[in-house]
């Protein structure tokens, strides 16, 4: 059985001599902290932009008046 879905309580990064360290943690506690590379970071960031792109554009098509 899969562990509950926390909410984000807590995101630190950290760069390191081979990449990035990257720390996540929820509210019910524990903590995961996981190693990247500066790659991997760019397809987050890539994907986070995509995603919130996503969402400003379907904020202003919804305040368009159609003609």
């Amino acid at each position: 059985m899969a562990a509950p879905i926390q909410k984000l309580a807590q995101f630190n990064l950290a760069e390191t001599d081979d990449g990035y360290l990257l720390e996540i943690g929820g509210d019910k506690g524990g903590m995961i902290t996981v190693e990247a590379t500066a790659e991997q970071l760019d397809a987050i960031i890539e994907a986070l932009d995509a995603l919130i792109s996503a969402d400003d554009d379907a904020v202003e098509d919804e305040g368009e008046i159609e003609d």
